[in-house]
């Protein structure tokens, strides 16, 4: 095998260290969006009513697709208040109702998650296996062609 050059190499153990902060970013972001939602388990519920569904296009040639921003309205501790679901896959009707939690402490604070989501823990794990196993593979691979040890193998061989 040839020896790959030295930006080759390069390329390699960036593109590989990028990969590895991905993973550790999936991984951190998943389990605190996790404990956030956790914390928000005794939050007090109210029904929500949707005052407004604005649709908006994403993605590219080919693969686009329609998401939601759902504004709603809810009723907590005597006042009214207004909040805003990005980018839901489905639509909701005007003035359908729904349950959301708000922050005692802040009512103005609301959310749509009613439990916490154990699929965050796992998306987090997963992203960081996938991207952490890619981006070591590629460190170690170009940590071992750069150096004796990939020198050392080619003398083996022959």
């Amino acid at each position: 095998m040839a020896k790959q050059s030295k930006f080759a190499r390069g390329v390699l153990l960036a593109a590989g260290i990028l990969f590895l902060c991905a993973a550790v970013y999936f991984l951190a972001y998943d389990i605190h969006a996790y404990a956030h939602q956790f914390e928000e388990r005794g939050w007090p519920a109210a029904e929500a009513t949707v005052i407004h569904v604005e649709p908006h296009r994403e993605g590219g040639r080919g693969h686009r697709h329609t998401r939601y921003n759902i504004y709603y309205q809810y009723e907590a501790e005597g006042s009214l208040y207004t909040g805003i679901i990005y980018d839901l896959n489905a639509p909701k009707d005007y003035g359908e109702s729904f349950s959301v939690k708000y922050d005692p402490s802040a009512p103005s604070d609301s959310t749509h998650y009613l439990e916490p989501e154990f699929g965050l823990l796992v998306s987090g794990v997963l992203g960081f296996a996938v991207f952490g196993l890619a981006g070591w593979h590629m460190v170690r691979s170009a940590w071992r062609r750069g150096g004796k040890g990939g020198a050392r193998r080619q003398d083996q061989k022959a």
